[in-house]
């Protein structure tokens, strides 16, 4: 395995994707979790600022780059599946990132503001993209595995060719 990557597994972006979807307990944990506080605020039974702020913009924000981010380094496949060569790129990849980000940003803005402040909006924002993104970290971060187990196994069968060839 290279040490690009090397340096990715030791980064600070896959430190927290391990400790948010690393495990099913986490995993499971943040899901009722979002699943509890998407629901209350959709429906305005909490309807509080702060948990738009947390659900709508923070979580979002860090999932979308924790997304991005596992992405990139995913070798352009996603469990055997060829990924489109624009997320793979470097600047494109961060192209999309920004979009997407503005867009969380434009929507909780306009919830806050009244102007979207319809059940719809409220959901997506705090509740299916949330969600969407976990299951998506939850994807990428067992991809990520995959892929780092793989390169260790195959990293080692070429090792045993090389004493066996000597």
């Amino acid at each position: 395995m290279d040490s690009q990557h090397e340096k990715f597994y030791n980064s600070l972006s896959y430190y927290w994707v391990k400790n948010l979807v690393g495990s099913g307990a986490t995993f499971s944990i943040n899901m009722v979790l979002t699943i509890t506080f998407g629901i209350a605020y959709s429906f305005k039974l909490l309807p509080s600022v702060y948990i738009l702020l947390v659900l709508g913009v923070v979580t979002p924000l860090l999932f979308t780059f924790l997304v991005y981010s596992l992405m990139r380094e995913s070798n352009g496949t996603i469990l055997g599946q060829a990924m489109p060569k624009v997320f793979a790129s470097r600047n494109s990849n961060w192209l999309f990132m920004v979009l997407d980000l503005g867009i969380v940003l434009l929507l909780a803005a306009l919830i806050y503001f009244n102007i979207l402040n319809y059940w719809l909006f409220r959901f997506l924002q705090t509740l299916f993209f949330p969600l969407m993104m976990l299951f998506f970290l939850r994807l990428l971060y067992i991809n990520s595995e995959i892929n780092r187990i793989g390169g260790k196994i195959e990293e080692k069968l070429k090792n045993d060719e090389t004493e066996q060839n000597q």
